[in-house]
Protein backbone atom coordinates (compact mmCIF):
# COMPACT_ATOMS: atom_id res chain seq x y z
CA UNK A 1 0.00 0.00 0.00
CA UNK A 2 1.01 3.59 -0.45
CA UNK A 3 0.17 4.92 3.03
CA UNK A 4 3.17 7.28 3.34
CA UNK A 5 2.09 9.09 0.17
CA UNK A 6 -1.40 9.64 1.61
CA UNK A 7 -0.07 10.67 5.01
CA UNK A 8 2.29 13.32 3.61
CA UNK A 9 -0.46 14.75 1.40
CA UNK A 10 -2.92 15.01 4.33
CA UNK A 11 -5.18 12.42 2.71
CA UNK A 12 -5.47 14.15 -0.66
CA UNK A 13 -3.38 11.52 -2.50
CA UNK A 14 -5.14 8.27 -3.32
CA UNK A 15 -3.87 4.98 -1.92
CA UNK A 16 -4.00 1.84 -4.06
CA UNK A 17 -4.16 -1.67 -2.64
CA UNK A 18 -2.61 -4.40 -4.77
CA UNK A 19 -2.40 -8.17 -4.59
CA UNK A 20 1.07 -9.37 -5.61
CA UNK A 21 2.00 -12.73 -7.12
CA UNK A 22 5.60 -13.91 -7.48
CA UNK A 23 7.28 -14.50 -10.84
CA UNK A 24 6.41 -12.79 -14.09
CA UNK A 25 4.49 -15.84 -15.35
CA UNK A 26 2.37 -18.63 -13.85
CA UNK A 27 3.63 -22.21 -14.01
CA UNK A 28 0.48 -23.22 -15.91
CA UNK A 29 0.39 -21.81 -19.46
CA UNK A 30 -2.68 -22.68 -21.56
CA UNK A 31 -2.72 -22.71 -25.38
CA UNK A 32 -6.54 -22.31 -25.61
CA UNK A 33 -7.72 -18.67 -25.53
CA UNK A 34 -11.10 -19.72 -24.10
CA UNK A 35 -10.41 -22.35 -21.45
CA UNK A 36 -13.24 -24.13 -19.63
CA UNK A 37 -12.73 -24.73 -15.91
CA UNK A 38 -14.58 -27.07 -13.57
CA UNK A 39 -14.58 -26.04 -9.92
CA UNK A 40 -15.14 -29.12 -7.76
CA UNK A 41 -16.35 -28.15 -4.30
CA UNK A 42 -17.71 -29.82 -1.20
CA UNK A 43 -19.52 -26.57 -0.32
CA UNK A 44 -22.20 -24.66 -2.18
CA UNK A 45 -20.50 -21.67 -3.84
CA UNK A 46 -22.58 -18.95 -5.45
CA UNK A 47 -22.14 -18.60 -9.21
CA UNK A 48 -21.90 -14.84 -8.53
CA UNK A 49 -18.83 -15.30 -6.28
CA UNK A 50 -16.56 -16.50 -9.11
CA UNK A 51 -14.25 -14.00 -10.82
CA UNK A 52 -11.49 -13.99 -13.39
CA UNK A 53 -8.97 -11.17 -13.15
CA UNK A 54 -6.28 -10.24 -15.65
CA UNK A 55 -2.98 -9.65 -13.86
CA UNK A 56 -0.61 -6.83 -14.79
CA UNK A 57 2.83 -8.30 -15.52
CA UNK A 58 5.88 -6.58 -14.04
CA UNK A 59 9.57 -7.50 -14.28
CA UNK A 60 9.58 -10.05 -11.44
CA UNK A 61 5.93 -10.32 -10.36
CA UNK A 62 2.29 -9.98 -11.36
CA UNK A 63 -0.24 -7.78 -9.63
CA UNK A 64 -3.93 -6.94 -9.48
CA UNK A 65 -5.20 -3.67 -8.10
CA UNK A 66 -8.17 -4.30 -5.81
CA UNK A 67 -9.03 -0.92 -4.36
CA UNK A 68 -8.32 2.78 -4.36
CA UNK A 69 -8.97 4.95 -1.31
CA UNK A 70 -8.62 8.51 -0.14
CA UNK A 71 -9.81 10.47 2.87
CA UNK A 72 -12.03 12.63 0.67
CA UNK A 73 -13.58 10.11 -1.71
CA UNK A 74 -13.56 6.95 0.43
CA UNK A 75 -12.79 3.47 -0.92
CA UNK A 76 -13.57 2.33 -4.44
CA UNK A 77 -13.28 -1.31 -5.43
CA UNK A 78 -11.38 -1.69 -8.70
CA UNK A 79 -12.72 -4.01 -11.36
CA UNK A 80 -11.05 -2.78 -14.54
CA UNK A 81 -9.28 -6.12 -15.02
CA UNK A 82 -12.27 -8.38 -14.29
CA UNK A 83 -13.10 -10.64 -17.24
CA UNK A 84 -16.81 -11.43 -17.93
CA UNK A 85 -17.61 -15.10 -17.27
CA UNK A 86 -20.38 -17.60 -17.76
CA UNK A 87 -20.69 -19.73 -14.62
CA UNK A 88 -23.13 -22.63 -14.47
CA UNK A 89 -23.85 -25.19 -11.78
CA UNK A 90 -23.49 -28.85 -12.72
CA UNK A 91 -26.88 -30.41 -11.86
CA UNK A 92 -27.20 -32.21 -8.49
CA UNK A 93 -23.71 -31.11 -7.34
CA UNK A 94 -21.88 -28.15 -5.82
CA UNK A 95 -19.53 -28.14 -8.83
CA UNK A 96 -19.38 -25.26 -11.31
CA UNK A 97 -18.38 -24.90 -14.96
CA UNK A 98 -16.59 -21.61 -15.64
CA UNK A 99 -16.02 -20.20 -19.14
CA UNK A 100 -14.85 -16.74 -20.27
CA UNK A 101 -17.50 -15.04 -22.42
CA UNK A 102 -14.87 -14.19 -25.07
CA UNK A 103 -11.40 -15.39 -26.05
CA UNK A 104 -8.74 -14.27 -23.58
CA UNK A 105 -5.86 -12.22 -24.98
CA UNK A 106 -2.40 -13.61 -24.27
CA UNK A 107 -1.44 -12.75 -20.70
CA UNK A 108 -1.61 -13.74 -17.06
CA UNK A 109 -4.87 -14.40 -15.17
CA UNK A 110 -6.21 -15.32 -11.74
CA UNK A 111 -9.36 -17.43 -11.29
CA UNK A 112 -10.93 -16.51 -7.94
CA UNK A 113 -13.41 -19.05 -6.52
CA UNK A 114 -14.73 -16.75 -3.77
CA UNK A 115 -14.33 -12.98 -4.25
CA UNK A 116 -15.48 -12.32 -0.69
CA UNK A 117 -12.24 -13.82 0.61
CA UNK A 118 -9.96 -11.67 -1.54
CA UNK A 119 -7.81 -12.36 -4.55
CA UNK A 120 -6.77 -15.87 -3.59
CA UNK A 121 -7.17 -18.39 -6.36
CA UNK A 122 -5.59 -20.23 -9.25
CA UNK A 123 -3.18 -18.39 -11.52
CA UNK A 124 -2.50 -19.33 -15.13
CA UNK A 125 -1.31 -17.81 -18.37
CA UNK A 126 -2.70 -17.85 -21.90
CA UNK A 127 -0.11 -18.08 -24.66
Amino acid sequence: MEWPKAAFSYGVAKVKGKWLYGNSAAMVQLPDPRPVFTLVSQMDISTQAIALVRLDVKKDHREAEYCEASVWTGAKIEDKNVVPLTVTRIPNTNNLTITPQADLPAGEYLLIPDQGKGYDGYDFGVK
